[in-house]
């Protein structure tokens, strides 16, 4: 969209009520924020912000964005009142260009800047407490960072002592803080204290798991920054560390897996053990690392709820000997686990790589006994062992397992490799048997059928699909509409009216509103009115629902 012909691109109702707004001059602040890039509030319901981002030649819009909660159609009235406003002042450039910290910080004297730093701390406790860690002597900066991030985290606390879900990222401002410092740490070639002060973030938020509602998931993002840091620290560090900061960082890490914290997140115990294999091109490190993961292995086989880490644990040995012993005798470790899956996998890569299909069908062929319960590895083995089969060319073979794949997997590209496996005369009867296979299964009612159907141009039972389930007319009805508008119409219609027989919040309106937007573009502008009509005849007493009526 271009500035120049934006009243093209938009409904002329918004447009009217955005025009109202440009003469009553309701847009207010508007400011060049970048360049090309302009934000402006505007008053409604309540006060909202509207971005406009402008390609170099100033007529291109490439962004357009208003933070109000319309949704029934592309554009908002404050967005077009904006709009307005940037034609009638774009080109006379009277729009002020905002200038940035880094353009008025630099006009302030020393003094001044003192001055400006100490009122924003007064006023502000969280950017003192920031400027004073950043400013911080490095040999407090351990014991700083443990202050910092226990300070967040009890702000965070109710009285109760519990952190709710949502105080979770106040809880975890001091860690992000720490981890940050970790970064310029790293950045800076001081990757020793990179990785302490990114160990300091996981114990810290592993306990407060203990005492937090983390459902809105701002813990795993953070535990893997401190993850990323320090491999990513010993990985640029480990030839430059001595060998006694070698051991003794070894010794941290083994030392916090230990720790009886991670019984209940076995995952990040691993983790940490696994960023000791760097450690072990000293055997003595080496040895003391294969013990403690055969102890672990140990420990966690005696439940099959700890599956996953068992297999990573034997990732970790595996990693030990691929990168201290070399490959044949990973390859060794690899046969000789191939009852993990995650080796299975290794070993039927190794045979595909060097052609040997007959034992990759037999690896497959016992996974698929062995993990009878998990349908997504057993997919996984009949997927290898249809690409074994493709590779022999046993053209019987690849249509079972093709077939098989379709019914099971719902995946259509599975469709278009089996049909191709057929002659036109052979065809129709596979098509019909897959066809009552999905019908006969309680999720038939699926993509992947639709998509057949449509393929194959079966419009009547496309048809008799939507009648089944009409909310699904809003995805189907441009297959329909030629051969079939009479049903489609009633189809829209009938979904339309049982959307309508709930009364709910406005949003519940609005997606009411937006099935008949599309009725609208289907059927045109008199039916649309006609159905809109009914509606207010039978639901006059919600307001709301007729207000939204009036905004189509």
């Amino acid at each position: 969209m271009k500035l120049s012909n934006f009243e093209d691109q938009i409904d002329e109702i918004i447009l009217e009520r955005g025009y109202k707004y440009f003469i009553d001059d309701k847009v207010e602040n508007l400011d060049e924020v970048y360049e090309n890039h302009f934000m402006a509030l505007v008053p409604g319901t309540e006060i909202y912000s509207v971005h406009v981002k402008f390609a170099d030649d100033q007529d291109t819009i490439i962004k357009l964005k208003c933070d109000c909660p319309y949704d029934v159609g592309k554009y908002c009235k404050h967005q077009a009142a904006v709009l307005y406003t940037l034609e009638k002042k774009l080109l006379g450039g009277k729009i002020k260009k905002k200038k940035s910290l880094e353009d008025l910080l630099p006009c302030l004297s020393k003094e001044e800047l003192i001055e400006l730093i100490l009122k924003i701390s007064f006023e502000h406790e969280d950017v003192e407490r920031k400027l004073l860690f950043q400013l911080s002597p490095s040999d407090d900066e351990i014991e700083n960072s443990k202050r910092l991030i226990s300070q967040y985290i009890g702000e965070a606390e109710e009285f109760d002592g519990f952190i709710p879900w949502n105080r979770m990222d106040d809880a975890l401002t001091g860690v992000e803080m720490v981890l940050e410092s970790a970064y310029g740490k790293l950045q800076r070639n001081d990757e020793e204290t990179a990785v302490r002060l990114s160990l300091l973030a996981i114990p810290a938020i592993v306990d407060m798991l203990d005492f937090a509602d983390d459902s809105g998931g701002f813990v795993m993002p953070v535990i893997e920054e401190a993850f990323t840091i320090i491999d990513t620290a010993l990985e640029k560090g480990i030839n430059s560390f001595k060998l006694e900061t070698k051991e003794e960082l070894y010794h941290v890490l083994m030392n916090e897996a230990f720790n009886e914290r991670y019984d209940g997140w076995p995952e990040w115990r691993v983790q940490l053990m696994n960023s000791c294999i760097i450690f072990c091109d000293y055997d003595k490190l080496r040895e003391q690392l294969e013990k403690q993961v055969k102890h672990f292995i140990d420990k966690y086989s005696k439940d099959s709820m700890n599956d996953y880490e068992v297999s990573k644990l034997k990732e970790i040995q595996f990693k030990l000997i691929q990168r201290y012993d070399g490959e044949s005798q990973a390859l060794d470790f690899i046969h000789h686990n191939v009852d993990t899956p995650d080796f299975r996998e290794k070993a039927i890569r190794h045979h595909l790589e060097n052609s040997a299909y007959e034992k990759v069908i037999e690896l497959c062929d016992n996974g698929i006994e062995r993990d009878t319960k998990y349908a997504g590895l057993v997919s996984k083995w009949k997927e290898f062992k249809l690409q074994a089969y493709e590779e022999l060319g046993n053209l019987n073979k690849q249509k079972e397992l093709t077939k098989d794949l379709l019914l099971t997997n719902r995946d259509y590209s599975y469709y278009e490799k089996l049909k191709g496996h057929y002659s036109s005369d052979e065809w129709p009867n596979i098509l019909s048997e897959i066809l009552v296979k999905l019908e006969n299964t309680s999720h038939f009612l699926s993509n992947i059928y639709t998509k057949i159907l449509i393929e194959e141009k079966m419009f009547k039972e496309l048809l008799d699909y939507c009648q089944k389930e009409p909310k699904l007319i809003h995805y189907y009805h441009q297959h329909l509409i030629d051969d079939y508008p009479g049903e489609v119409k009633n189809l829209f219609r009938s979904h339309i009216f049982t959307l309508s027989e709930d009364s709910g919040p406005r949003k519940h309106y609005r997606k009411i509103c937006r099935e008949i937007q599309e009725y609208k573009q289907v059927f045109g502008y008199e039916e649309a009115n006609k159905l809109i009509k009914e509606l207010r005849e039978l639901y006059y007493k919600r307001p709301a629902f007729m207000d939204e009526l009036d905004k189509i």
